[in-house]
């Protein structure tokens, strides 16, 4: 029968992939990025991916460990974040934007 099948496998996976079961160690985590990272490489139309990815999530959203990052991410400007973004992966600095933003306010809080 599907349904007794369909509770073995997903048994089985939780406990060779624990984070499906939602554990929150940090050893979890990692093995799943890799697992993660690894599928999209080899196995990209893999459904694991999305359920991993969920996982992942939930605990980069309720670890005690990234509450202080989320809480910052939290707070900023996106527009702000991406042109840190920017500036940090092209060594720019904030002169570099003074023609696209005239505020010298908002170019401060970058």
């Amino acid at each position: 029968m599907i349904i007794i099948d369909a509770i073995k496998a997903a048994n089985s996976l939780v406990n060779i992939v624990p984070i499906l079961g939602g554990s929150h160690f940090r050893k979890d985590y990692e093995d799943s990025i890799k697992l993660v990272e690894y599928l999209v490489e080899h196995d990209p139309d893999n459904p694991l991916i999305d359920m991993l990815c969920t996982k992942i999530d939930e605990y980069k959203n309720n670890a005690p460990k990234f509450n202080i990052f989320n809480e910052k991410i939290n707070k900023c400007d996106d527009a702000i974040a991406v042109l840190r973004t920017l500036i940090d992966q092209y060594n720019l600095n904030t002169t570099d934007f003074q023609n696209e933003l005239d505020s010298r306010s908002y170019i401060s809080r970058i």
